[in-house]
């Protein structure tokens, strides 16, 4: 799973104290004390809404009383007023104001902050799409350089004046489903899991309750019964140490013994657990300094071609992104030009999309792709794709000889350079959120599960409930989230079912849990499901192999693609050593489905195969996997 993914793997937290030599700890931020909220005022609330924060559900909101006033500054605008009985002193760093809205017939609006001199502070949105908007959070310190006054000085606050902009005065909807002003701090926590055991001299199985439930966050209708997870973390966990010195290559071998021990997908991978561990056994018993054990462990770990175990490379300035000249594709066994960015090529030179990549740089072009997808992670048909994208990253200065042939069989030569700044036409770059209705069909496109993802589908929801049929574009979906393919798998499912499994290695045996999801109260289709298909390809990935295979199994979803999925379905997470070297790994835990199938390298086929022929068959030109969902829907009209 994608980094920034909150992820439902759940560790026994406490907070850091102690004297251990080595501790496993997340940072995490918590909010010490709630100094404004909405919810204490006498305002009177309206049913019908679901607001989430990622940490509460709320299914009603407050709808403000706007009048006209016609003040300077703010003629022929509508404003309400919030008033703090007690004015609150806001203005610091761990301050930080959070607010949920939903909005109609709004183009922007406006926050103003009194304080108890009559000195205001601002903040202007601009409302990009109706109905529930993003979250937002602002740090107050930072709401305050917007004063507007030259008394400088810091006093408490006493009003909020909420201005907007209606296109119709007489038509808009402004309902606030959480206002919230608190101080928040990070801390350190101590995470106990029988993985780092081994690591931090600990017995996280003396902390575990057995066959307890959780929910959590604004994922109320989850449940988990996995018994040593308690508190969610965004996955970062550090190595901390009180000790003054320590020897970093001994902790260095420590640790990867413990990951290689714990991998759990060497049969999916077809790798030899004892291989490995004698590999590292040799690196460890040679003279290699700290620096040097890294690079050969690096190299170790790349073998696995796991996108969700690697060491990731040192961090360098990020560079300006620039799109390759031409697009490339792999069709029945041949590298097809699908599109050309470069006007320079398509004014000056006989290169036609449709034409056959012969060689570049007078090495033929299958051997170049399989000389680079070793370099790349996951399967094969991933390695040969990533391999394809990664053929004109070469140097500014470089030029590039590709010799192709054209439809009419003529070998020719044309120089590319990678490294012009080119315009990518919008139609090649599919938009997330993206929706659509045909003849009763709705199209929702997901290009990632991002925490967002909720709100767009949420703001379509009534949408779906009334079409016959949904499909859901996930190719190119490496994943994110998993509380937002939970949530949204919520909706559409009438009783409480099994998700999945998870498996944790133990001292040689082998724990097994499952995970449980019920059924959305407040947001849901239980009856008159409209029948669902969903897109795919081979970079569909991680969690979002989890809503497909989901989707597929308990509401008969049909998969349509031209290949499998990605399979790499694990969850990720990151140790940090205390110089600041970072491994990323899957061995906390090994996820899978009934009848122990698991996602991991085998990835999911589709019910439905369309073979793609030509150049015409791909998005964004006739698209045949879209047009074959459609033409799915009509065999049902």
């Amino acid at each position: 799973m994608k980094r920034k993914a909150t992820i439902f793997m759940f560790f026994v937290l406490i907070s850091s104290h102690g004297n251990a030599n080595w501790s496993i700890e997340a940072r995490i931020f918590m909010t010490t004390n709630v100094l404004y909220s909405i919810h204490s005022s006498n305002l009177e609330t309206v049913p019908g809404y679901y607001f989430t924060n990622f940490d509460t559900a709320y299914t009603s909101g407050y709808q403000l009383k706007f009048i006209f006033q016609k003040q300077k500054g703010i003629n022929k605008k509508l404003q309400a007023k919030l008033t703090i009985n007690e004015p609150i002193d806001v203005y610091n760093d761990s301050t930080h104001l959070e607010l949920l809205t939903y909005l109609e017939g709004i183009s922007n609006y406006s926050l103003i902050f009194t304080d108890v001199a009559n000195n205001q502070c601002s903040i202007n949105i601009e409302v990009k799409n109706e109905k529930y908007q993003f979250p937002l959070y602002y740090r107050m310190s930072d709401v305050r350089k917007t004063i507007i006054s030259s008394d400088t000085n810091v006093h408490k606050m006493k009003e909020i004046l909420f201005i907007i902009e209606p296109k119709n005065k007489e038509q808009f909807r402004f309902v606030i489903g959480d206002l919230k002003i608190a101080n928040r701090r990070s801390t350190w926590k101590k995470v106990y899991h029988p993985l780092f055991d081994p690591i931090a001299g600990t017995n996280s199985l003396e902390l575990m309750k057995k066959d307890s439930f959780s929910a959590f966050g604004d994922v109320p209708f989850l449940h988990t019964n996995m018994a040593w997870y308690s508190e969610p973390i965004d996955g970062n966990l550090f190595l901390r140490t009180d000790e003054p010195s320590y020897e970093p290559r001994d902790l260095l071998f420590n640790v990867f013994d413990v990951l290689f021990n714990n991998y759990p997908f060497y049969d999916e991978k077809g790798l030899s657990k004892e291989e490995i561990l004698g590999s590292l056994k040799r690196l460890q018993n040679d003279t290699l300094n700290y620096t040097d054990a890294i690079i050969q462990i690096t190299k170790l770990v790349s073998g696995f071609h796991d996108p969700h175990f690697f060491i990731p490379k040192k961090e360098s300035p990020p560079a300006d992104r620039l799109f390759d000249p031409i697009g490339l594709f792999e069709l029945n066994g041949e590298v097809s030009i699908a599109a050309i960015y470069d006007t320079l090529l398509t004014k000056n030179s006989s290169l036609n999309v449709g034409d056959k990549i012969f060689a570049i740089n007078d090495i033929q072009i299958r051997h170049l792709i399989d000389s680079l997808s070793v370099n790349y992670t996951g399967t094969l048909s991933v390695r040969r794709n990533k391999a394809l994208s990664g053929l004109f990253k070469i140097g500014a200065d470089d030029s590039l000889k590709v010799q192709f042939r054209t439809n009419e069989g003529f070998l020719s030569d044309v120089y590319l350079k990678p490294k012009r700044n080119i315009h990518i036409p919008s139609n090649f770059i599919p938009v997330h959120g993206d929706f659509k209705k045909k003849n009763g069909v709705c199209y929702f496109r997901i290009n990632n599960f991002e925490r967002y993802t909720w709100i767009h589908f949420l703001n379509h929801f009534d949408d779906f409930k009334k079409s016959k049929g949904i499909i859901f574009d996930i190719r190119g979906n490496g994943g994110g989230d998993e509380g937002t393919v939970l949530k949204i798998l919520s909706t559409f499912i009438s009783n409480p079912c099994v998700l999945l499994h998870s498996s944790i290695l133990i001292a040689e045996n082998n724990f097994n849990e499952s995970v449980v999801i019920k059924p959305n109260p407040y947001v849901h289709i239980y009856q008159n499901i409209p029948k669902i298909v969903l897109l795919t390809d081979n970079r569909t990935a991680c969690a979002s192999e989890l809503f497909a295979f989901s989707m597929r199994k308990h509401l008969g979803a049909q998969i349509i693609s031209d290949s499998k999925t990605a399979g790499t379905y694990a969850w990720r997470t990151s140790l940090t050593f205390p110089d600041g070297f970072r491994i990323y790994h899957n061995c906390m835990v090994k996820p899978f489905f009934d009848n122990n199938f698991c996602i991991e390298n085998n990835g999911l086929e589709p019910n439905i195969w369309v073979w793609k022929t030509k150049v015409a068959d791909l998005y964004p030109y006739e698209d045949k996997v879209l047009k074959t969902a459609y033409k799915f829907f009509e065999s049902y009209q």
